[in-house]
């Protein structure tokens, strides 16, 4: 069986949010790697390993969550996990259609963010190609 990317990048700048999302992932035996910014991310060669993004609403925001329209042209299919404070005041329609897979509030980061990534790692292997030999 064909395994999915298990490299989880997290674009934020806030180092609270960075430790608690990288203690997440480790307890989850996932790797990570860090971006501040989404250019950073799209510059970096090993960004087409990652499987996940964990992005900071207001970076996300700024590009105009062009985010998903610039991962589907680069052939990342990503899911992608949004953090962030003011979720009560985005249309979630447009976060959907930003390539959202989950909404994480910050100050509950912890537990929901696990919850949303194990449902990550459940549909990634759900959409593993399976390979027989004959």
């Amino acid at each position: 069986m064909s395994k999915p990317p298990h490299t989880v990048a997290i674009i934020d700048r806030d180092p609270r949010i960075i430790c608690a999302a990288a203690n997440v992932l480790s307890a989850l035996g996932l790797k990570w790697q860090l971006y501040h910014s989404i250019e950073a991310f799209f510059a970096d060669p090993r960004a087409s390993l990652i499987g996940c993004l964990i992005v900071d609403l207001t970076i996300a925001h700024a590009g105009n969550f062009d985010l998903a329209r610039r991962l589907a042209e680069s052939g990342r299919g990503s899911r992608i996990i949004f953090t962030g404070e003011r979720a009560a005041r985005l249309d979630f329609r447009q976060l959907m259609q930003a390539g959202c897979f989950a909404f994480v509030r910050k100050p509950r980061l912890t537990c929901k963010l696990a919850d949303a990534l194990i449902r990550w790692l459940q549909l990634a292997h759900q959409e593993s190609p399976v390979v027989t030999h004959h």
